[in-house]
């Protein structure tokens, strides 16, 4: 129940923005009725997914291909670079 404050770079937060603006219209909503939707959601951009909301399998999925990319353990609460 803490907020923290990360500095993004800004090429992070243009491409934030980039999500942002594709996802209202997608969603076809305003700032304000955006703040409920998932935004990182694979499903609005990616054919190869279905579903109006992301499943917590979907994310569970990308994180393990990550890390067998990556040969990097991480998941959507942590990342280990041991």
């Amino acid at each position: 129940m803490r907020e923290w404050v990360i500095p993004l770079h800004d090429d992070i937060c243009k491409e934030l923005l980039v999500l942002k603006n594709r996802n209202q219209l997608v969603y076809q909503c305003n700032d304000k009725s955006l703040k409920s939707a998932q935004i990182f959601n694979v499903t609005l951009h990616n054919p190869r997914y279905h579903g109006k909301q992301m499943t917590e399998e979907q994310l569970s999925g990308f994180f393990r291909n990550l890390s067998r990319k990556t040969n990097i353990k991480c998941s959507a609460h942590h990342l280990d670079t041991d």
